[in-house]
């Protein structure tokens, strides 16, 4: 469990609810939030608010598009499974898309797909 969803849980035990409205952290209602808990998600504000705010559909939208591509672009994917960068490009995406960091993941999304079109793409040698 990473700290947003930590501070979430603590936030739902003591009856608060934590929404996001225009890029702002709203927790309500505020007199079931003790100093501490109000301390933590001040904290942890930007984490709370990329959290809360994660376009999951989107997400899977765009990793969809991604391999897609790939899928078109690459028509020999022969030794795929022995490529080291493509295993670390896949773990980018899937920290990115578990920290609910949406710039690290598109950019990890974006450079798993150059990888793969670069390595495997029509045209491109044995890797």
């Amino acid at each position: 469990m990473n700290a947003a969803e930590l501070i979430l849980a603590h936030l739902e035990a003591a009856g608060v609810t934590a929404t996001v409205r225009d890029g702002r952290l709203i927790l309500s209602p505020r007199d079931r939030l003790s100093p501490e808990l109000e301390q933590q998600a001040r904290a942890f504000r930007d984490r709370l608010v990329a959290w809360l705010s994660w376009p999951e559909q989107e997400a899977r939208d765009a990793l969809d598009i991604s391999l897609e591509r790939i899928g078109r672009g690459c028509p020999d994917l022969a030794g795929l499974s022995l490529d080291q960068r493509r295993v670390d490009l896949e773990e980018a995406i899937n920290v990115a898309s578990w920290r609910r960091d949406w710039d690290a993941y598109i950019t990890a999304i974006t450079a798993y797909e150059e990888h793969c079109l670069r390595l495997y793409g029509q045209g491109a040698g044995t890797p």
